[in-house]
């Protein structure tokens, strides 16, 4: 009797603690509560305060809409738990609080905003006004009119665009729910984990630029699967793996950027593919083998950046097809051979960047066909021969660059003196000599150009 009276004592005083944990929680003072623009469920849960007193007809919408939800979001239940403070369960009590309901869903407009608003809780980790700009996300104002969001006539989204706004967090797997969507622009935030697959299966989109985030995991074959895809942005993140050659669907791409990730393998032949490709930007990688001749399909390409990778083997000669090329950079390489004749045929070239490689032979005579030549960097390479005197032709040009070509010889052609936009020419360590001609010292005094010469080579004062 003894012991059962002592029990008794025990939980009695227990139910009276967590009565009174349980009142303190209640009375207690939240500091979000006069946030009149959040939800009231994400209050609680900033707050760590229990969900309680849950009405009975939130509790009815939330079971009514919970196993549709399930079955289109692709979610499992546990998520879903009323109780939940996951943001599953947060997007589907914003989206009662918002007054949805699930028999008035004909155009499937709700669930795309259950989709955004899965997204608003994925990327706002760090509690109410993390973002810059937040203005009418998670609040009664219609969807189409929060900062960053786009809709068509018919009420659909088909823009989000957030770029700059400290996002964090990861890019939810739902965000496939918004089948209208066109362009998603997330670039210079602090969104983490891999690129969901599920971004495949939207099929209108555009564009995609997700630059400068901490985005990892591999660049999927789902996404080289949209065949309406202008615009793919990579760039500035730590994404891994190779370059699928599944890019090659991709035929509608114009601007390619996946600078500065730790890609592997090598440049898939299917590049060639994208013919209407006009930005190619593949630099800063740890990418491998030859540039494939494949490179010379690209008719509408205007700049190719290969930088600072592995490769090796030669330019391809199928380089002179690129009429509208301006931009070439196979700088900090490992490659070799010649500097193909067929440059001088990219008559739109306005700077080539080869410096740091292994490339042998001379400089074309060729590349004085290329009149709108603005920078010619070949540092620190294997050339030999003479400085031809046809670069004299190179109008437009302002830099000139052979330092470290030390096998190159004879001594620097007047014709250089025609170049009366010139700026900057290093000829340091190389094997030329003789002096400078007049027409360059000419030229150095009326226009201050920089010189940097062998020792011994100068101008007369």
């Amino acid at each position: 009797i003894l012991l059962s009276a002592v029990g008794l004592i025990v939980w009695f005083c227990l139910k009276s603690s967590r009565t009174n944990e349980e009142m303190h929680n209640r009375n207690k003072k939240c500091p979000y509560d006069e946030i009149g623009s959040i939800s009231i469920m994400w209050k609680k849960c900033l707050c760590n305060e229990s969900l309680y007193d849950i009405s009975e007809n939130i509790v009815n919408q939330y079971n009514e809409l919970r196993p549709k939800l399930i079955f289109n979001g692709n979610l499992s239940k546990l998520e879903y738990e009323i109780s939940s403070c996951e943001v599953p369960s947060l997007a589907l009590h914003w989206l009662i609080e918002d007054g949805h309901k699930p028999d008035s869903d004909r155009n499937g407009t709700g669930m795309e905003h259950f989709a955004l608003a899965l997204c608003f809780f994925s990327w706002m980790n760090n509690g109410p006004y993390q973002w810059k700009n937040q203005t009418g996300w998670i609040t009664t104002d219609p969807v189409c009119s929060w900062f960053g969001v786009g809709c068509d006539d018919n009420g659909y989204i088909t823009d989000i665009s957030l770029g700059n706004n400290m996002l964090s967090g990861t890019i939810p797997t739902q965000i496939a729910l918004l089948t209208h969507l066109s362009s998603i622009d997330l670039q210079f935030n602090a969104i983490t984990g891999p690129i969901p697959t599920e971004l495949g299966q939207l099929k209108d989109l555009v564009r995609i630029n997700v630059l400068r985030n901490q985005i990892t995991g591999t660049i999927s074959r789902e996404i080289c699967q949209l065949k309406i895809l202008k615009h793919l942005d990579l760039a500035y993140n730590l994404l891994a793996g190779t370059i699928p050659s599944e890019i090659g669907n991709l035929t509608s791409m114009e601007f390619l950027d996946l600078e500065e990730n730790d890609l592997t393998g090598s440049i898939p032949t299917s590049i060639g593919s994208c013919t209407l490709l006009k930005d190619l930007s593949i630099r800063q990688n740890e990418l491998r083998g030859i540039m494939p001749s494949e490179i010379g399909l690209l008719s509408n390409v205007k700049v190719i950046s290969c930088d600072a990778n592995k490769l090796t083997g030669v330019i391809p000669s199928a380089v002179g097809k690129l009429q509208k090329l301006t931009h070439l950079n196979f700088a900090n390489n490992f490659m070799i051979g010649s500097i193909p004749s067929e440059i001088g045929e990219c008559t739109s070239l306005k700077i080539l960047e080869l410096s740091l490689n292994a490339f042998t032979g001379s400089i074309p005579s060729e590349v004085g066909s290329v009149e709108v030549l603005k920078e010619l960097d070949l540092v620190s390479n294997k050339l030999t021969g003479s400085i031809p005197s046809h670069v004299g032709n190179c109008g437009n040009l302002t830099r000139f660059e052979i330092m470290g070509n030390n096998k190159m010889m004879g001594t620097v052609p007047s014709e250089l003196g025609k170049l009366s936009n010139l700026e900057y020419f290093d000829f340091r360590d190389t094997g030329l000599e003789g002096g400078l001609p007049d027409e360059v010292c000419a030229l150095q005094k009326s226009n201050m150009v920089t010189i940097l010469s062998n020792n011994g080579i100068r101008c007369n004062v």
